[in-house]
């Protein structure tokens, strides 16, 4: 399915969710959805508040909030709690589980598809519990600050 197709399922698909649970469709809802949609990635409340700020169209923190609360409850965004970092965002889209890498230096996160990996987290089965969707993130050092600690060490 083409990158068009998706986000207008998904808004469709979240225009659905709000009427049937008796909530309102606002220009906010769906611009916020938009963001998601537009750039995939992580995003934090700051950053959105920033973005919709910057074109002319502010919204409260309180708004973003409730709303992309909204969006985590209906399923098209996951809340993100990196290590030592305020939460982030990210879309969800069906079949795209990944990996997160952390840098523990400089903050960067990388996300990687492991099928291998994904394939044998999505196989696991445990007792009394029913497995929703995982989160795995690998905390370490990326090359550029392995390269940057390399050439400090040689001074």
């Amino acid at each position: 399915m083409s990158e068009d197709k998706v986000k207008q399922s998904a808004r469709d698909a979240f225009v659905e969710y709000l009427s049937v649970n008796g909530l309102r469709c606002t220009t906010e809802r769906l611009a916020i959805l938009d963001i998601f949609l537009a750039a995939p990635g992580h995003h934090t409340i700051a950053e959105m508040a920033q973005y919709f700020e910057s074109e002319g169209f502010p919204i409260s923190r309180a708004t973003l909030y409730n709303n992309v609360d909204l969006l985590v409850k209906a399923g098209f965004v996951r809340c993100l709690k990196f290590e030592g970092r305020v939460p982030e965002y990210e879309r969800i889209i069906s079949g795209q589980q990944h990996v997160h890498l952390v840098c523990s230096d400089c903050g960067t996160i990388r996300e990687v598809r492991d099928a291998e990996l994904i394939r044998k987290l999505s196989s696991l089965h445990f007792s009394g519990f029913t497995t929703d969707y995982f989160a795995l993130a690998v905390y370490g050092t990326c090359a550029k600050c392995q390269r940057r600690r390399r050439r400090s060490a040689k001074h």
